[in-house]
C-alpha cells in the first residue's frame, strides 16, 4: 500500500521510512489529504511568534545580566565623579591678607585642561593680564599624594614666554574641595580656601 508524506503529500514506497522529497518521517498507512491538513493546522505566523518568544526566554537571563552590569557601572562612575574626581567647576571666596576684602576664586578642571581666575567686585581677573600676555595655556600636570600641580604658560608681549607653577595640597569632602598652600597647612588642616562644586560659571 502506498504511503503519503504528511508534510508535502508526496507518494512514497510502502517500505520507506523517510519522504524522498522533503525528508519527513513517514507514518504507517498514511493517506493523502487528511494528514497534510493536520500537518498545517498551526498557522505559520503563530509558529513564528512562538519561536521568537522561546528565543527571548532563552536570552532573558543574559539580557538581565548585561542590564545589571550597566547599572553598576553607571552608579560606580557617578559615585567616583561626585566623591573622588576633581573634574568640574569649583568656586569659593577668600579674604585678602592686607586689604581685607573678599576675592572670588574659580578653578575648572576637565581632564588635563584647567581654567583659573579671580573675581573682584564681580569682575573676572585672569592670572595673566590680558593687556600684557597672549597665548595663555594652563594645564594640569599631575594629581598625586593629595597634591595638585598646575603649570601655566603665556607669551609676554614685551619679554617673551613666561610660566608659573601652582601647587596645592587638597582634600575632597563631599561637594567641597579644600586647598592648602603648604604641606604644613595640610597637616594642620588649615586651608586657604574652601571651594564648592558649582553647576555654572561666574
Amino acid at each position: 500500500m502506498t504511503k503519503y508524506c504528511i508534510k508535502c503529500g508526496n507518494p512514497c514506497p510502502d517500505d520507506a521510512l523517510l519522504c524522498p522529497r522533503c525528508g519527513e518521517m513517514l507514518q504507517r498507512n498514511a493517506a493523502p489529504g487528511n494528514n497534510i491538513k493536520k500537518a498545517n493546522t498551526v498557522p505559520v505566523y503563530q509558529s513564528g511568534v512562538a519561536a521568537k518568544k522561546i528565543g527571548f526566554e532563552k536570552r532573558k537571563p543574559m539580557i538581565m545580566i548585561v542590564a545589571a552590569a550597566l547599572i553598576v557601572i553607571i552608579l560606580g562612575y557617578g559615585y567616583w565623579y561626585i566623591f573622588h574626581s576633581l573634574n568640574g567647576r569649583w568656586y569659593g571666596m577668600y579674604q585678602d591678607e592686607y586689604f581685607k576684602y573678599d576675592i572670588g576664586f574659580q578653578l575648572v578642571i576637565h581632564g588635563k585642561k584647567v581654567d583659573m581666575a579671580e573675581y573682584r567686585d564681580g569682575k573676572r581677573k585672569e592670572i595673566f593680564d590680558e593687556d600684557q600676555y597672549d597665548n595663555v595655556n594652563i594645564k594640569l600636570r599631575s594629581v598625586t599624594n593629595n597634591k595638585i600641580r598646575i603649570r601655566a604658560t603665556a607669551e609676554n608681549i614685551k619679554y617673551g614666554q613666561e610660566s608659573e607653577a601652582y601647587n596645592y595640597w587638597y582634600r575632597r569632602r563631599g561637594f567641597k574641595l579644600y586647598l592648602y598652600n603648604k604641606e604644613c597647612d595640610y597637616d594642620k588642616d588649615e586651608p586657604w580656601i574652601v571651594l564648592n562644586r558649582t553647576l555654572s560659571g561666574k
